[in-house]
């Protein structure tokens, strides 16, 4: 007999379902309200041993990816941040250096002998050198 097999037999034997159903209505409720973290914590532990199915939401988080759609492409099985098409598209976007300057220069704003540029100097000292 598994740990997991006497637990369930023990509480079944010995735990009234109406007190499991009270626990697990009162985990539900479950508010910090005037609580520290650790009474928060110690009461959450406690509790969520009557509702276990409610409780380990954070394991069964990354198990089941068929029912996530990517915004992007639309497919079942991975989110948006993941998705292939997205991924090639950003590769296929990205510019070099040389690509970049060449698209300041030919900017009007950025011009040599536009009248609206003005040039200053930036003086930066840090705390050490103070």
């Amino acid at each position: 007999m598994t740990w997991a097999d006497f637990k369930l037999k023990f509480s079944k034997y010995h735990v009234p379902p109406g007190l499991i159903k009270k626990m697990r209505d009162e985990f539900r409720e479950l508010k910090q309200g005037r609580l520290t973290v650790v009474e928060y914590r110690d009461k959450f532990l406690t509790l969520s041993r009557y509702a276990p199915d409610e409780a380990d939401t954070r394991e069964k988080e990354g198990e089941d990816k068929s029912t996530i759609n990517c915004y992007e492409c639309g497919v079942v099985g991975h989110f948006s941040k993941e998705c292939p098409q997205r991924l090639a598209k950003m590769a296929a976007n990205t510019t070099g250096p040389a690509q970049q300057q060449r698209r300041v220069a030919n900017n009007k704003k950025f011009a040599p002998n536009n009248p609206n540029n003005r040039s200053g100097r930036l003086f930066h000292m840090s705390a050490e050198e103070a």
